[in-house]
């Protein structure tokens, strides 16, 4: 719930129009950092979800189009582990949050794609797909994106031995996801009528999870190591267009989770509370406040006063450490505030977000005890493909 708080307080309290791209439904061709400013400059403020900067761009390209503006971009990244075990027990509520977890998905495609499409090395094979014919292209399109995607992505996070640890996982969640399904399969829930349909994901993860929760968290990180790839991919990518033109500042999303015993706790709640909006502060000062570059005159930098970013700061952090049933009915008011922006990068946009249902959380906090997340976490570190490519992300993001 941070972004919505966060642009949310922005916008009501300085009254801007802020922009929601909610990106794309399916994972899109990379654009260059330029394809995405020239977008984001239609609004003051714009909250872009699911980006993909991975798409080879010279510096020349980006500094023309940074030029036009004074950019201050907040990229919100999570420790990869916690991310992981916080994505498993979203996607196994029994009140499926998201449609996508309705269908007979498989897990392990990327995976599988990868180690079934042509091996012309991780380089040849983005050479090939860029250099054949459209229609070539065109015929090839399948495996080529999905294979390139990968190795692109594993390209751009520098990933040692990259093919051998794809191999792994691939094996391992071939294997938990026949298990998942076949234990699902089995469950009166996919019985209708007396006839049998295929399972969903979320049935199959639930009914892994009832027979063993640590391969049932296992599967689902295999599932999201592409998305954990691209958040540490978009962060080399900022990293390495950061100039005076465009400021990037990059937040753990760890700095804003209140956590249950924070909440249930009034002296650990104030503690906490604090700590939170000593963050926020600095988010909201550096977004509106940020000190001048070089390149601009403190006159002509935009400035607020510092009682009107604790104000935000304030606002925000209220609207977290709020009850989850006050969060939920934020979530509609904040589509007030937050308009859809009109175009998107990249591809199909997802379809408007509807307010969840009052049973699913949008916050896993109170999902799990300490003692199990430490225990995931240590379970995640145990020396595996997936373990190390989780170590390797954290590692680019300084987590």
């Amino acid at each position: 719930m941070l972004s919505t708080s966060f642009f949310r307080a922005l916008a009501k309290s300085l009254h801007l129009p802020v922009a929601l791209d909610p990106g794309p439904k399916e994972p899109q061709t990379p654009l260059a950092l330029s394809a995405y400013l020239q977008v984001w400059a239609r609004a003051p403020v714009v909250v872009q979800a699911r980006p993909d900067f991975t798409a080879t761009e010279p510096a020349a390209t980006v500094g023309p189009v940074a030029a036009s503006a004074q950019w201050r971009l907040v990229h919100f990244v999570r420790d990869a582990r916690r991310l992981v075990v916080s994505g498993f027990l979203y996607h196994s509520q029994e009140a499926t949050p998201e449609a996508w977890l309705h269908l007979p998905l498989d897990p392990c495609s990327e995976l599988t794609a990868y180690a079934r499409a042509p091996k012309l090395g991780d380089r040849g094979m983005e050479r090939a797909a860029v250099g054949s014919s459209a229609r070539a292209a065109e015929e090839r399109g399948d495996r080529i994106s999905a294979v390139s995607r990968l190795a692109r992505l594993a390209d751009a996070v520098r990933l040692p031995l990259a093919a051998s640890r794809f191999a792994e996982m691939r094996e391992a969640c071939v294997s938990l996801r026949e298990r998942a399904y076949e234990l699902a399969s089995r469950s009166r829930l996919t019985i209708s009528e007396g006839r049998r349909r295929n399972p969903s994901y979320a049935e199959a993860l639930r009914g892994l999870l009832a027979e063993n929760a640590s391969a049932a968290l296992q599967l689902d990180s295999l599932r999201a190591v592409p998305a954990l790839l691209l958040m540490a991919a978009n962060a080399r990518v900022l990293s390495a267009h950061a100039s005076d033109a465009v400021r990037v500042h990059q937040t753990s999303m760890e700095d804003f989770i209140a956590t249950p015993a924070a909440a249930a706790s009034n002296s650990s709640s104030a503690s906490a509370q604090r700590a939170f909006k000593a963050k926020a502060s600095s988010l909201v000062s550096f977004v509106l406040n940020d000190e001048a570059p070089a390149s601009v005159s403190r006159a002509s930098a935009p400035r607020i006063s510092s009682s009107r970013v604790e104000m935000i700061a304030e606002t925000v952090t209220r609207e977290a450490f709020a009850p989850t049933s006050t969060q939920q009915r934020s979530f509609a008011a904040a589509r007030a505030t937050i308009g859809e922006q009109d175009g998107h990068v990249g591809g199909t946009p997802s379809p408007r977000h509807a307010q969840p249902p009052r049973s699913a959380l949008h916050t896993t906090s109170t999902m799990a005890s300490d003692a199990e997340r430490r225990r995931w976490s240590a379970q995640l570190s145990d020396g595996s493909a997936l373990a190390a490519v989780l170590m390797h992300v954290n590692a680019i993001l300084n987590l």
